[in-house]
């Protein structure tokens, strides 16, 4: 609880875990928490590098971080929970891209990790 963690926000700072709620409410004041699945669209946009709005899924008082990022033209996505390595074991998320002009779409299912773990470090293992 007294451990830091990053941020969910890819463009934000570490602070202290116990902290995330009061954080939000602070620092990112216009989060939208969702009871729902996430959807968004994220177009194509031309940039090598993109950070995409923070959001939070929240289901039976569990916190997930969906996030995605786009650097030096290539896309990562990932989902992280408010919790450690053994409860994020727990879990796996799954995202899908589809391109609304041809139909074609990919797929993708995978682990969900802890807060814990920066951006960096999850780019550097291929497991997001």
């Amino acid at each position: 609880e007294f451990r830091t963690v990053p941020c969910p926000n890819t463009t934000c700072k570490k602070i202290l875990f116990k902290q995330l709620e009061a954080h939000f409410k602070i620092v990112h004041p216009k989060l939208l928490v969702q009871a729902e699945i996430y959807e968004a669209g994220i177009g194509t946009k031309l940039e090598p590098n993109i950070d995409y709005d923070l959001r939070v899924w929240e289901k039976n008082k569990v916190q997930f971080y969906p996030q995605c990022v786009k650097r030096n033209d290539v896309w990562y996505v990932w989902v992280k929970i408010k919790g450690g390595p053994r409860f994020a074991s727990q879990w796996k998320f799954s995202a899908k891209t589809e391109n609304e002009n041809t139909g074609y779409s990919l797929e993708f299912t995978g682990s969900v990790h802890p807060v814990d773990l920066e951006m960096e470090q999850l780019m550097e293992t291929d497991v997001f």
